[in-house]
């Protein structure tokens, strides 16, 4: 990068055994990113390739910032803890090593997730897609921070003929992207 004037370096490590495709909060594979300013960036991901844990480390090997995602049985994230809600990390130092993390649930930032079910058909749902997305901090109430809703189209060219259709989900209404459906809904 920059002329060659900063240089990132990486560094693999993939467990040992790999762990099973349905468990997703185990970890399969850690890269740790050692930046032009010497901070490490530590990304543990499992063996869909989604992220677990992200950890920033300074110079002296001092934790900077970490995150922690939680993730369902469908690889779809549940919940996301912030730095200030996690305790500890516990890395593992060899491929047969275990990833454990501590949170306090009565302090730091926790953002959680809804998604609707496979089978809802209801007005707005988009089975399987983003519902809602709530906060709660420091041990406090769930507070619904945005809510998704979605529609599906069947848009039409210039000939009327029906072309690939597609969700349009949005935040409180607003469209803020648009997704093509592989299957037909029927």
């Amino acid at each position: 990068m920059r002329g060659g004037t900063s240089v990132f370096t990486y560094e693999w490590m993939d467990a040992d055994p790999k762990p099973a495709l349905d468990a997703v909060n185990t970890w399969e594979r850690r890269c740790i990113e050692t930046r032009p300013d010497t901070t490490k960036l530590t990304v543990y991901s499992n063996r869909g390739g989604a992220t677990l844990v992200k950890i920033l480390k300074d110079s002296e090997g001092a934790s900077l910032t970490r995150t922690f995602n939680y993730l369902n049985s469908n690889y779809r994230l549940e919940q996301r803890v912030e730095n200030s809600g996690i305790l500890g990390v516990g890395e593992p130092s060899a491929p047969t090593g275990f990833l454990l993390v501590a949170t306090n649930p009565s302090h730091g930032l926790f953002r959680n997730y809804e998604y609707y079910s496979v089978d809802d058909t209801s007005d707005g749902a988009a089975p399987g897609y983003l519902k809602a997305e709530y906060v709660q901090e420091g041990g406090g109430q769930l507070v619904l921070r945005r809510r998704h809703s979605c529609s599906v189209n069947l848009p039409t060219n210039y000939l009327g003929k029906v072309r690939l259709p597609y969700i349009s989900c949005g935040r409180s209404g607003n469209i803020r992207w648009l997704e093509p459906i592989v299957k037909m809904l029927l």
